[in-house]
């Protein structure tokens, strides 16, 4: 079933797309007995949409390995953009939804241009936003250490800040996320449903659960020490909200709750991406 395609001047980019980027992975994680923080996994729209955030009608949060993912797109059907996106943990999906087990899901992610926003949401129900991105080279002379941040477009404040420094003599690894199964670790998405946002022909809303299965592979990745340490003035969320003990969430020291100041990541480079058309799931 083919999505309803907006009357915007976006162009449709339908799947499959296959993407070659730079991926920055940073693993952390994440409790299932602790509510996840509203303000720092979710847009604002997506956190006060039932359909979307509550365990009712979305599911229920499981918890376990999640990662934060910086990626900066050289090659796409959409152009090139850069990207932040939050997969903290897995998720179960809702009783009326007939699927079984235990999914990744995207709760957040924030993107630099309006062609991959809309098709983003329109494809496969990724709940993209529209952000600025600062990537500052500390040393001219190479590519590490990095500054990466990320702002609200109306906003002089990033809502993520991170330096990604370089590890001492690791050598380069291949990878592939279809080896995260013998992890014990789910690979395959399912993303609810999205509400409707402003502009409504490019935060366009969904009506169908999807589910799919992304991949990344790259022969070049090295592992990378994350600096999360956010400096006082930007220790704020973008989109602040509250969580489910009604507490409203605050900026962290080291942007996620609980969360030490370095954490060992990767990053690949000259990786491949591939994402296809996703399976429909009507309730």
């Amino acid at each position: 079933m083919a999505p309803d395609v907006p009357d915007s001047s976006i162009p449709f980019v339908p799947p499959p797309w296959t993407c070659k980027a730079t991926v920055y992975v940073l693993p952390f994680y994440v409790s299932a007995s602790s509510p996840l923080p509203i303000g720092i996994a979710y847009a604002p729209l997506e956190a006060k949409s039932e359909t979307f955030a509550s365990e009712t009608h979305a599911g229920k949060h499981k918890g376990g390995i999640g990662f934060a993912q910086v990626i900066r797109y050289s090659d796409t059907p959409a152009g090139t953009y850069d990207e932040l996106a939050i997969l903290p943990g897995s998720f179960e999906a809702p009783e009326l939804v007939n699927c079984k087990g235990k999914h990744n899901r995207i709760t957040g992610i924030w993107v630099s241009q309006e062609t991959t926003l809309m098709n983003g949401r329109m494809n496969w129900n990724i709940p993209k936003h529209l952000a600025r991105f600062e990537f500052t080279h500390m040393n001219p002379k190479s590519p590490l250490p990095l500054k990466i941040e990320v702002f609200d477009p109306s906003s002089s404040h990033p809502f993520f800040t991170s330096t990604v420094h370089p590890t001492s003599y690791t050598p380069a690894f291949p990878f592939s996320s279809n080896w995260l199964r013998y992890l014990g670790l789910p690979t395959q998405f399912l993303q609810p449903p999205l509400p409707t946002g402003t502009p409504p022909e490019v935060e366009v809303g969904t009506k169908t659960w999807l589910r799919g299965q992304p991949t990344i592979e790259s022969k070049k990745c090295k592992v990378i020490w994350w600096d999360m340490r956010q400096p006082p003035e930007d220790r704020q969320v973008a989109n602040p909200g509250e969580n489910e003990g009604g507490t409203l969430v605050k900026g962290e020291n080291n942007w996620w709750p609980g969360m030490g100041r370095w954490r060992l990541g990767m990053v690949c480079d000259e990786a491949t991406l591939e994402i296809g058309k996703w399976d429909v799931f009507d309730p």
